[in-house]
């Protein structure tokens, strides 16, 4: 075998007259400041070799195919690496234009940015965003999705980078000057730069650069798999479809909110479930599940093509779902109603309901009535086993939820046995029926005193969920004329908190103690009513972070004028009950409030606290059972139980035994 010398070339040399693409069907750009900052790194530390003109920093392989004419490139392996150095070179251009000479900076743009009216390195995928940033028009904006956002993040990281003390030193030490850095740039890095002779041979290439020695996600690997597919059998159709689709695919399912690889595997599996097998373990390797499913050439090409227009379609499913939002200022809509609250509620716990999400999706038309029907299911079902935790960890019930999925898009269940919507809707009314009953539903609310249920922290966003949920039902009730969106009031998942921001509210402060504690109630009961009334779900509802912040510590009562004034409809609710009640106690000989015994307890305004949230509580979980309640298989109507919660014996003076509550029919 004949020695093959490969030589490295420098950026001037990669970059002339050559134009760069990344297709569509690549990833977004998705380093991040580690990543940019590790690139950093490597370029200052060849500033030790600038006099040495042998020496070059290796940077790695660049594949590309000819696509067009010898000049024009897709870029196979290596964007991310070339798409940081573009946007470095642009940020370089911007922070000293008034220091570069002027042919010097039409240079650098002719050589790397833009060259006879046409963007030298572009992205299909992010092309928009590109064009933005390279004209110094989007810097500080916020990106609706991840890796926009990371082109934003790249191009503020490069330009503090080139005003920080190593360029800007007020002492002169140290010292970089933007000259040696262009240097190290265009004369010390090194690429390899491979271009395969036919576009089969790039195919099989791409499958296995981006299959190796990389923490791909497995859709990653799927379109991959894809392309290889379309080049070995030139199928040049699916070819087409993927690379003008599969930048759809990943646009949708992170307009959707999926935007980890974690999150994009979640959505793979989901849909393969749905498509490919109901199996779990399968769903974990869907490269591999995919290939065994493909290894008939003779079908692997139509199947594969298949997959993709499933995806495609699901993709956009779920965009409309998570997208989903009333706007005050239209008429109200049922459909985007219903998508709002699903979708939101998902947000909590996905995982399990997302292949029926997607079947239901794929089988019915929007203006289906079991398009609604089978989504108002799924919200329950999530909400009655999942968010309330009836369901537990070795949750063997899973199983049955991906086989009606599959079975559903397939039209048949594992018997070969005709399976369509009817027959969903009755295994969802059948299961809930059975395994959320209403004492069941009850009881996870209505924590008995003696649990270390903690609501805060326990049931964190299964709580904010439910106070949004019922804050959402009063300001319909209030104004049915009005259009009130659910998403308005819950928060979206965000890494800076706006004053603005709904946040859960301890009515009964965790820093306040009540100071009559003497006692005809033993010590012990108060002590253990105080610390329990604290977690119970009664004790919570809805402020914005900037009341929360400044008015948390108050005693009830001198809380109740903050709620009065508060946009919340949940607090106008709590002082009309809090002025019922503290109203009635005063004129009541067995209770009493500021001063007057409670059967000679000098820790009254504990029980009157209590009383009070017993009252809230069970206002929330009728409100809860009347939300979520099961309907009839024959009927749309549910029945609705209805609860007293009482979680202490006032007359005895002592906790409750084993149930708090009392069914009222």
């Amino acid at each position: 075998m004949n020695n093959v010398i490969v030589s490295q070339i420098d950026l001037p040399t990669l970059f002339n007259n050559n134009y760069f693409y990344i297709p569509d069907y690549q990833r977004g750009y998705s380093w991040e400041n580690e990543h940019r900052q590790a690139l950093l790194d490597d370029i200052l530390s060849t500033q030790k070799h600038l006099t040495d003109s042998q020496y070059k920093h290796f940077m790695g392989t660049i594949v590309a195919v000819n696509k067009q004419d010898e000049k024009n490139y897709d870029i196979v392996d290596g964007q991310q690496r070339l798409t940081t150095i573009i946007l470095l070179i642009h940020s370089f251009v911007t922070v000293f234009e008034n220091i570069l000479k002027p042919d010097e900076i039409d240079r650098l743009n002719n050589l790397y940015l833009y060259r006879n009216n046409k963007q030298v390195f572009q992205s299909g995928l992010q092309e928009e965003i590109l064009a933005d940033v390279l004209s110094r028009s989007l810097y500080s904006q916020q990106a609706k999705i991840k890796q926009d956002q990371n082109i934003i993040d790249a191009i503020n990281q490069f330009i503090i980078f080139f005003n920080s003390k190593r360029f800007n030193s007020e002492n002169g030490e140290n010292i970089l000057k933007p000259h040696e850095f262009l240097n190290i740039l265009e004369n010390k890095l090194g690429f390899i730069f491979f271009v395969p002779k036919t576009s089969k041979t790039a195919g099989r290439m791409f499958e296995v650069i981006n299959n190796r020695g990389k923490n791909l996600s497995e859709l990653d690997k799927i379109k991959n798999y894809f392309v290889y597919i379309a080049e070995d059998e030139n199928y040049d159709k699916f070819l087409k479809k993927i690379n003008n689709k599969w930048g759809t695919i990943l646009r949708n399912i992170q307009e959707a909110g999926f935007e980890t690889i974690q999150e994009e595997n979640e959505f793979l599996r989901s849909a393969w479930i749905v498509f490919g097998s109901p199996i779990k373990k399968n769903s974990y390797k869907v490269y591999q599940s995919l290939k065994d499913k493909t290894h008939n050439k003779k079908i692997r090409s139509r199947y594969c093509s298949d997959f993709f227009d499933f995806l495609v379609f699901s993709s956009q499913s779920l965009s409309n779902l998570f997208q989903a939002k009333l706007d005050k200022n239209k008429p109200y809509s049922k459909l985007d109603s219903l998508y709002e609250k699903l979708s939101v509620n998902l947000n909590i716990n996905k995982s399990s309901m997302l292949p029926l999400v997607l079947s239901v999706f794929a089988i019915t038309d929007s203006k289906d009535n079991f398009h609604v029907e089978l989504l108002e299911l799924i919200e329950i079902f999530n909400f009655r086993y999942y968010i309330l935790q009836i369901a537990n960890r070795n949750d063997s019930n899973q199983a049955d939820l991906l086989k009606w999925a599959h079975w559903l898009y397939t039209k048949k269940d594992e018997n070969g046995n005709s399976f369509s919507e009817p027959d969903l809707k009755a295994l969802l009314i059948a299961f809930l029926s059975t395994k959320t009953k209403d004492k069941q539903f009850i009881e996870k609310l209505a924590t008995h005193p003696e649990e270390e249920t903690d609501f805060y922290r326990n049931w964190n966003r299964g709580l904010l969920f439910l106070l949004s949920r019922y804050e959402l039902d009063l300001r319909i009730t209030k104004d049915k004329r009005k259009t009130y969106s659910l998403k308005e009031i819950i928060p979206k998942r965000q890494k800076i908190k706006t004053n603005n921001h709904s946040e859960r509210e301890h009515i009964w402060s965790k820093e306040f103690n009540p100071a009559n504690m003497n006692i005809s109630v033993p010590k012990t009961n108060l002590t253990y009513l105080i610390e329990f009334n604290k977690k119970r779900l009664g004790n919570f509802t809805l402020l914005s972070r900037s009341e929360n912040s400044v008015n948390y510590h108050l005693p009830i009562l001198n809380k109740m004028e903050i709620y009065r004034n508060s946009d919340y409809m949940l607090n106008k609710k709590l002082v009309e009950i809090a002025e019922e009640y503290f109203s009635y106690v005063k004129h009541e000989e067995n209770f009493s409030y500021k001063g007057v015994n409670f059967k000679g307890a000098q820790g009254q305004d504990v029980l009157n606290y209590s009383v009070f949230l017993d009252i809230w509580e069970s206002k929330l979980i009728n409100f809860a059972l009347k939300e979520w309640a099961v309907p009839n298989l024959n009927s749309n109507n549910a029945r609705n139980s209805q609860v007293e919660i009482n979680s202490f014996k006032y007359k005895e003076l002592k906790p409750c035994g084993e149930k708090i509550y009392k069914l009222i029919d």
